[in-house]
């Protein structure tokens, strides 16, 4: 690994550590662009209203975060209940469409030949079948 990106993860894994390190000032004072880091990391955590500006942004972070994890979590839970309504209304169709093949002595399709097929095309079928049968 390249020897600065080294430091300069050195650097910010311990940057704002109240813990004394001496690599740390060794960096910070035999490398100018280190200082200057560490100068306006100070400045910056010196001064209310950039403190204050970044708490609220992280808040902001978090905030937005935890909506979006609420919408997904209400997606899937919407999701789920609507694959369920639909895999009845899929079973109906099915059984339907079997009784309907029994009953005008037509070969019986299977069940997983039938789940191959969607929702619409299940619907055609019945109704096709229902006509046959004069329903």
């Amino acid at each position: 690994m390249d020897k600065q990106l080294e430091k300069w993860l050195y650097y910010l894994k311990l940057e704002g550590i109240e813990k004394e390190d001496t690599l740390m000032e060794i960096l910070i004072k035999e490398d100018d662009t280190f200082k200057r880091a560490h100068e306006k990391y100070v400045a910056f955590t010196r001064d209310d209203e950039m403190v204050e500006a970044y708490e609220s942004h992280m808040k902001w972070v978090r905030d937005y975060n935890t909506k979006m994890y609420l919408a997904r979590e209400e997606g899937l839970k919407l999701g789920l209940e609507k694959g369920k309504q639909e895999g009845r209304k899929e079973g109906e169709f099915i059984g339907r469409i079997q009784i309907l093949q029994q009953i005008l002595k037509k070969p019986v399709s299977y069940e997983d030949d039938l789940l191959k097929q969607n929702i619409n095309e299940l619907e055609l079928l019945l109704q096709k079948l229902q006509k046959e049968l004069n329903i």
